[in-house]
């Protein structure tokens, strides 16, 4: 498995699961005494015990993310969430898009400013696209900061 992910925090990936990171957290700290079906899931596609309680401080990596969204969105029984399915078919969209492009060739042509401004165009396509999926969808936006 390849380690050199992009990471997201506990809170963070509890949104985009529309679960309460408490949820989470229990998840990764109970994996080595424990394991729950999603501590179970997240072994099975290679990761440690021991590196599931670390993520608590280092961030949760994209592939783990992927797979804890997955369970919140199908396989959570009666916590399964809607936000996490709308997620689920967001990310898949922009990932078989990623993979078709990838197939032929093709790359998009950047400038140093477009670079600077993916992450913050891939949000907000999103939540566009959760928008647009659940008319009553509102993303939770923290206050900017004060300078």
């Amino acid at each position: 498995m390849v380690r050199n992910p992009g990471k997201a925090s506990v809170r963070a990936t509890a949104r985009l699961a529309g679960v309460d990171e408490k949820a989470i957290r229990s998840t990764l700290e109970g994996a080595e005494l424990k394991p729950s079906k999603l501590a179970q899931m997240l072994i099975e596609h290679g990761f440690e015990c021991a590196e599931l309680t670390e993520w608590r401080i280092n961030g949760i990596p994209d592939i783990a993310i992927a797979i804890i969204l997955e369970y919140y969105a199908y396989e959570a029984g009666r916590y399964c969430t809607k936000q996490a399915r709308l997620v689920c078919r967001s990310f898949n969209t922009i990932g078989i898009r990623a993979w078709i492009q990838d197939s032929v060739g093709w790359t998009k042509p950047t400038s140093n400013n477009e670079t600077a401004m993916t992450q913050i165009q891939l949000l907000a396509a999103l939540a566009k696209h959760l928008a647009e999926q659940d008319p009553n969808f509102s993303p939770q936006l923290s206050k900017p900061y004060q300078i």
